[in-house]
């Protein structure tokens, strides 16, 4: 616009008419990049939430004296590993290490039962059932699974029909 200071009015009004309208054509430009921005943050934001929704990802591996817990995909908090952690002290293990990482929507927790029994004796298929409830909610197939032990019995019918099993 200085440079316009020394010409007479009619060029100095093209000048700002020819000014204004390469203001408008860039703040045309940068509206249309802020617009496929924010396009491509809410396409990234959608890809994020529909990656969280998978549920978490429970496996407990008995080694001997020591109980590797590792859970994965899905375990977006760290107050969910806090409460593993807490359930782990409620059944009598000492936790040697752990370690919580985030990657997008999932973490790994590794904790070791550093006295090798658990003082209340619980099995590792206990335990793997219970965290499974704790992190995943106690599903209807989890249900429904833990109740088979009411169908094992042994069935006495030796003299109840006259066959004899042998």
């Amino acid at each position: 616009m200085q440079q316009l200071e020394g010409l007479s009015l009619p060029y100095q009004i093209d000048g700002a008419v020819e000014y204004i309208q390469s203001m408008k054509m860039k703040l045309e430009e940068m509206r249309q990049k802020k617009e496929s921005l924010l396009a491509r943050k809410r396409c990234g934001m959608c890809k994020i939430q529909t990656t969280s929704k998978s549920p978490p990802l429970v496996q407990v591996h008995d080694m001997g004296p020591n109980l590797d817990v590792i859970v994965a995909n899905g375990l977006n908090d760290y107050s969910m590993f806090r409460d593993i952690i807490g359930f782990l002290h409620q059944h009598g293990f000492e936790v040697a290490s752990a370690s919580f990482s985030r990657d997008g929507s999932s973490a790994v927790q590794v904790l070791h039962d550093k006295v090798g029994k658990s003082k209340l004796n619980l099995g590792g298929q206990t335990i793997s059932r219970e965290l499974k409830e704790l992190v995943c909610g106690a599903s209807s197939s989890e249900v429904v699974e833990s109740q088979l032990n009411f169908w094992d019995y042994k069935i006495e019918c030796d003299d109840i029909w006259g066959f004899e099993i042998p």
